[in-house]
Order: structure tokens, then C-alpha cells, then sequence
């Protein structure tokens, strides 16, 4: 059976491992990793997305996979091969797009993808939202003036209000959406959604499950476990030790900095350029805040995929709410 198997992130959930350590010892199907267009722009130069496909079009309208269809089919599905195929990018979630925004577009591609395959499996990976909060706010601290601990916990405070323009980035984290809208696109045989966390730390339960999903030998499962504890890649890891996080150096030229941004805050800038980055740490009370907010989203995805999220720490313990 000719299969097409999309492998759509989410960020922060091990990609850089999959497309360099697994993907390319995947035998028996072709592996395009991050395909590319070239024709369609981003004014914008901090959202260029480097050409990648997943970025470019998911920011666009779905109905371009039909008129476009002559153009994007092949870039996204191949040509000339009878093979199964494997399409590997997290972009698909980019600049904090959710399940409301990627599913029709998947919706999309499958129905395109009809005609060349005879399925479509999805591969999806997501993160626990308290952690995978930290892990962006830092990796995009080199383009804040203020980084560090107070404004982490302003920015999480706002991710999580209703109230606030933020708390719609923060709907790409909802999980249970995303689970019943890709069900319902391809079926519980065509999904492979679970934590980032299981690999981390039960990878080997979690590579044989993906090692089946993906037609391979169980015995390539042993191979990857090697490959994770001893040669894996820790590609923008930020963790210094549980719950402790470290900034990056401040970069003037990063996104969204300007000269009148410095001229306001002259003395965050000074203080930014000449001292070492912060530390920053997940506090408790806020990773329990956060989780809070996600918990009804989180169980209704646990029941959905049969997975005992909770083990991953996906739901509140019950201590205080963070003032």
C-alpha cells in the first residue's frame, strides 16, 4: 500500500531529532524534509519562513492546494516515484497557528493526495503547554529588551487571559481541537499523536509505536534508542536543569527591535548588551497557572488519543493558583 505520511510538528517537540537521527534511516519510502516554494512572498521579512511550503501556504487561504494544485502538488507529493512518501515540517503550526487554521488545510492535502496514495497518515507530537511556553519565550528572548524572570511570568500571565490580544497565540496549545479535528480527517489508524515528553522519557515504547506506524522492522527501534542516548542532537535546547531556563544573549538586530525601541528603554538595552543573560526559572505557581488553563483541553485530548496524559504532567496537582 502506497501511504503518504505527514509528520506536522508541532515546534518544540523533537523535530530537529526526527528529521536528522530518524527520518533518513526510514527505509522504503521517500523523504522530503521541509519542502520549499519559491514564489510566494512575505512582506514581512521577519516571516519570510525561508521558502518552506508548510509556512507559506498554511498563512494563506486552503483554497489555494485546489487553484494552485498544478504548482503546490508537486513540491508537497513528489513526482515520478511509486513509493510511499514522507513530508516532514512543523511550520504547519507556525507564527502560533491552531487547530482551526492547519485543519482545513490538511483537509486539503489529503483530499489531494487521494488521487497519488492510497492513505494518508498523520504524525503529530505535542508538548506539555507549561514547558513548551518557556521553551519559546526563550528561544526568542535575544529580541527582548526585558527578558528574564518578571517578564516571563508577565508574558504567561497574559497568554493565559481571555482579556488579552496573547491568548490567542495560545490557542495553537489546544489540544483536544487538534486531536478530534485530525481524527476526524484521518481516522484512529492514520493518527500518531503523543506527548513529547513519552519520548523523553520512554523512548522505547514510543519508537517501536512509530517504527509501526510508519511501515518499518521493530528492530529499527533499537538502532534510534542508540542513537537518542548516545549521538541525538540537542539542537535549540535552552534547559539549563528542570524548571531552570537560560536566556539568550540580546541581539539588536533580531525581529522586532528598532532604534526607537532602545531610545525608550535605554536602560533595559544597557543592561541587556552588558551583562550576562538571565536565568529564568518555571515556577511552580505559574507552571500550575498555566496548566489551569489548559486542563479541560488536555483531558478531552487524553480521552480522545487513550492517552494518560496526566503521567506527563499535563494536568494541574492541585497546588495554588498563582496570584
Amino acid at each position: 500500500m502506497r501511504c503518504l505520511y505527514l509528520h506536522i510538528g508541532q515546534p518544540k517537540t523533537a523535530s530537529t531529532f526526527l528529521q536528522n537521527d530518524v527520518f533518513p534511516r526510514l527505509s522504503g519510502l521517500d523523504v522530503a524534509l521541509l519542502p520549499r516554494v519559491s514564489n510566494y512572498r512575505n512582506h514581512d521579512a521577519r516571516r519570510s519562513g525561508d521558502g518552506r511550503l508548510a509556512e507559506q501556504i498554511t498563512a494563506r487561504s486552503p483554497i489555494l492546494w485546489t487553484k494552485h494544485k498544478a504548482e503546490l502538488e508537486p513540491a508537497l507529493l513528489g513526482t515520478g516515484s511509486s513509493r510511499s512518501r514522507l513530508v516532514s515540517d512543523e511550520m504547519f503550526f507556525g507564527n502560533f497557528r491552531g487547530a482551526a487554521e492547519v485543519l482545513p488545510h490538511l483537509r486539503a492535502i489529503v483530499e489531494m493526495a487521494r488521487s497519488r496514495f492510497d492513505a494518508v497518515r498523520i504524525l503529530c507530537l505535542i508538548r506539555r503547554q507549561s514547558t513548551r511556553l518557556m521553551s519559546g519565550y526563550v528561544q526568542r528572548s535575544d529580541a527582548k529588551l526585558k527578558a528574564g524572570q518578571a517578564d516571563f511570568e508577565a508574558f504567561a500571565r497574559s497568554m493565559c487571559d481571555p482579556h488579552d490580544e496573547r491568548y490567542r497565540r495560545g490557542m495553537a496549545w489546544e489540544y483536544g481541537d487538534l486531536a478530534a479535528g485530525l481524527l476526524d480527517i484521518v481516522g484512529p489508524a492514520g493518527l500518531f499523536m503523543r506527548p513529547y515528553e513519552e519520548l523523553r522519557h520512554d523512548p522505547r515504547p514510543f519508537l517501536e509505536g512509530l517504527m509501526s506506524f510508519l511501515g518499518q522492522e521493530p528492530c529499527s527501534a533499537d538502532v534510534l534508542i542508540e542513537t537518542l542516548l548516545h549521538e541525538g542532537r540537542q539542537a535549540n535546547v535552552r534547559r539549563l536543569e528542570q524548571d531552570l531556563w537560560q536566556a539568550r544573549r540580546f541581539n539588536r538586530l533580531s525581529e522586532g527591535i528598532s532604534r526607537l525601541d532602545l531610545l525608550r528603554e535605554p536602560l533595559a538595552y544597557l543592561r541587556r548588551k552588558y551583562t550576562a543573560p538571565s536565568q529564568i526559572r518555571l515556577r511552580p505557581e505559574i507552571s500550575e497557572m498555566i496548566l489551569r488553563s489548559y486542563e479541560e483541553t488536555n483531558r478531552r485530548a487524553a480521552r480522545l488519543l487513550n492517552i494518560d496524559l496526566a503521567r506527563y504532567g499535563y494536568v494541574p496537582t492541585g497546588e495554588p493558583e498563582a496570584p
